[in-house]
């Protein structure tokens, strides 16, 4: 059950701050056919594989770090402080959020992203809005 709930709060912390991160334009016609709220897979030796992301995020070694952290606490949501029901259950409309996701309806996260940094903090919300400011180029050479 554990697994189920990781990917609930990865919906939350990964799944809500990719829409304001992943810049590609192509990235929303993807989510039509894969990629929605939710996606997994389930990996027996190792949990689960949150397929929800594009691969925006492999573009700069900043954004991997990020997202890195951002599964951190969603992990930790679930797995430490045992909170992930309360969130669900009492903070976030579920529905309301997998509907944002899979439509990449910018309107509503905000509304999310409230919940989002009472959970990561200022550093990483920080973090969050300043890759969101910088421009798309789908190129790897961040990496050279």
């Amino acid at each position: 059950m554990n697994r189920l709930w990781v990917i609930r709060m990865c919906d939350l912390f990964l799944g809500i701050p990719s829409l304001l991160l992943d810049r590609d334009p192509t990235s929303k016609d993807r989510r039509k056919l894969y990629g929605g709220a939710g996606s997994h897979r389930i990996r027996n030796k190792y949990g689960v594989e949150y397929r929800s992301l594009s691969n925006f995020w492999v573009s700069r070694p900043s954004l991997v770090e990020l997202i890195y952290n951002l599964a951190t606490v969603a992990v930790r949501i679930v797995m430490v402080d045992k909170i992930n029901e309360h969130i669900w259950n009492n903070e976030i409309n579920p529905d309301k959020m997998r509907t944002t996701i899979n439509n990449m309806d910018i309107g509503n996260v905000d509304k999310f992203m409230v919940v989002v940094a009472k959970y990561v903090g200022p550093e990483l919300m920080t973090r969050i809005y300043n890759e969101a400011t910088k421009p798309y180029t789908g190129d790897l050479s961040a990496w050279e």
